[in-house]
């Protein structure tokens, strides 16, 4: 199947089994910190007991907000930005298992139906979202609509 580019996709050039971009994304403490500082009232910090890469423990967690912020970031290299907004176009994020700091977090996913329904060109996809040991740390639904 192909690989989505925003560039070239739109409702009729679209299948189902066509794969999106992948994203590679790596949070440190610092990161972290910086989107919370920035989003104090949107996030709250969760701190897990198991221990970082370096031996420490308390390692934070990345936060939700942040994990949907870059699986917009992967919707709009695969989409034109006007259908990632319109109405008809959601996200629904399943968390299995915190991303933790120092993780590598891969964002990766396909397109699973394409309908009209009330007027609306809709294009919904799956995407999978793993840290580097390739444990599922959530699984997102997307719906697009053009």
């Amino acid at each position: 199947m192909a690989r989505l580019w925003a560039r070239t996709s739109n409702f009729e050039s679209i299948n189902i089994g066509d794969q999106l971009p992948i994203l590679v994304k790596w949070d440190t403490r610092e990161s972290i910190e910086q989107f919370n500082a920035q989003a104090p009232l949107q996030v709250q910090v969760q701190r897990s007991p198991r221990e970082d890469k370096s031996g420490e423990s308390g390692v934070l967690e990345v936060p939700a907000a942040k994990l949907t912020a870059y699986v917009v970031e992967l919707l709009e290299k695969a989409f034109p930005p006007e259908s990632i907004t319109a109405p008809g176009s959601q996200i629904r994020t399943e968390h299995v298992a915190p991303a933790l700091e120092n993780d590598v977090i891969s964002f990766s996913g396909s397109v699973v139906n394409k309908r009209e329904e009330a007027g609306l060109k809709l294009v919904e996809c799956q995407v999978r979202v793993e840290n580097e040991q390739e444990q599922v740390v959530a699984g997102v639904t997307v719906t697009v609509s053009f």
